[in-house]
């Protein structure tokens, strides 16, 4: 018997008409459960499942356009990967110096939204966003 987990990834793998295959269902699971933000290399280094560069790229891409996972480009530190999870909305805090990454709870999108559409002049509609603060860690900050 298959565990919820596998069962949930390959159907959302079916519902975005990817192949189910053994390396792109560890992926998702190892992402879903994931605390924090990671990197491709943080990926490599900590996934199980052997996945070769090109492939791991190529899944992550795909992955991000279905929005099942999120990219999030932080400046010049780094490309972040991160599971979408749909009951958890949040956006991060990162040092400029060491990269440390926090997640924030709470931005009042909706309020934040309403604000917006109501000073735009060109859109009526906001699909998405992405909201990261940038400073210094307390470590660094020293």
């Amino acid at each position: 018997m298959k565990s919820k987990d596998i069962i949930f990834c390959e159907d959302l793998l079916k519902k975005y008409l990817y192949r189910v295959t053994p390396g792109r269902v560890a992926l998702l699971i190892f992402l879903k459960y994931a605390k924090k933000p990671l990197t491709v290399g943080d990926i490599q280094k900590q996934l199980d499942f052997a996945m070769n560069k090109v492939t791991l790229y190529r899944a992550l891409e795909d992955f991000t356009q279905s929005k099942v996972i999120v990219k999030i480009s932080l400046r010049n530190v780094a490309t972040y990967y991160e599971f979408i999870h749909a009951d958890h909305h949040h956006h991060h805090i990162v040092c400029e110096q060491c990269g440390a990454l926090e997640d924030i709870e709470n931005c009042n999108q909706s309020s934040l939204q309403k604000e917006i559409l109501k000073h735009s002049k060109s859109f009526k509609v906001i699909n998405s966003h992405s909201l990261e603060f940038f400073g210094i860690c307390k470590n660094c900050g020293k």
